[in-house]
């Protein structure tokens, strides 16, 4: 009986502007040495995976395909079951089919993929990190694998490794709103104020009436003394926030200028919700 199905592919894209000209226009004479080292260089993986990436141009972007050499049906099978447990939000259920899968089946990328998504739902932030760089390790194109490690590891408070898996999954989606949110975190916590106001920003153009990175912007302006800058971003977020749950917090955050008549007695301003400059990642 033939334990194996038809192979599975997987497909990522990435903008032609992220790619380098030289490579774009000799894509079609391109040898594999030089698929090779492109791809090592802009995913920063080894030789044996690039050689199994299949490189095709389009109108906007360069796809990537990786092929699953077969398909377990036992292990289909607990896949197919995990999602099914999935859908209806039994997460202990599907974790348990993940894991059977995955242990049937160590080199399919997609069961490790679906594992980590749902211990990190679970709040198993390391186990989460794992099976995502267990992923990666063997189809480096998983695209979302890269921002699933860094959010677990930003969990964790292991801020470096954070940092470098949010940037790697930028080379795959550079509109990812998700991505320049958690970025703008992660740079704030290592006191890297230019590089957190440049992800901020960027989340801002991406999608101008969403309130967290206002939220963010306003927690660096105030940490670095720019009450002014700070107190116009808290506005922002006051004004868009629909929900009130981040308004409240943005109006207890409110940094409150005292007259001059009264500093006899008081400080000059008065950071509300007692604003520790020394620990700045408390308020991400």
């Amino acid at each position: 009986m033939n334990s194996s199905k038809p192979q599975k592919i997987i497909k990522a894209a990435i903008s032609l502007d992220l790619v380098d000209k030289k490579i774009i226009s000799g894509l079609d004479n391109l040898t594999n040495s030089e698929k090779i080292k492109f791809l090592k260089e802009f995913f920063i993986i080894e030789d044996s995976h690039a050689s199994s990436i299949k490189l095709v141009k389009n109108e906007k972007t360069l796809n990537l395909y990786w092929r699953i050499p077969r398909v377990n049906t036992e292990a289909e099978h607990h896949h197919k079951q995990a999602i099914a447990a999935a859908r209806k939000k039994q997460l202990t259920k599907c974790i348990k089919e993940w894991e059977t899968a995955s242990d049937i089946d160590p080199y399919n990328p997609e069961y490790l993929f679906h594992l980590g998504i749902a211990y990190y739902e679970n709040k198993a932030y390391n186990e989460a990190a794992k099976c995502m760089e267990r992923a990666i390790s063997i189809c480096p194109i998983l695209q979302k694998a890269y921002l699933i490690s860094g959010m677990s590891y930003l969990k964790m408070r292991k801020f470096d490794l954070a940092r470098d898996y949010l940037e790697r999954s930028l080379k795959f989606d550079s509109k990812n709103l998700l991505v320049y949110l958690n970025l703008g975190s992660v740079y704030g916590i290592l006191k890297q104020y230019d590089r957190a106001e440049e992800m901020f920003m960027k989340a801002i153009q991406i999608a101008p009436k969403e309130p967290r990175p206002y939220f963010g912007l306003a927690k660096i302006y105030a940490t670095l003394g720019k009450n002014n800058e700070a107190n116009n971003f808290f506005k922002k977020v006051i004004e868009l926030d629909k929900t009130g749950n981040l308004a409240n917090y943005a109006k207890r955050s409110m940094i409150v200028q005292q007259p001059a008549a009264q500093t006899d007695d008081l400080p000059e301003e008065i950071p509300a919700a007692d604003l520790n400059k020394e620990n700045p990642e408390e308020y991400y």
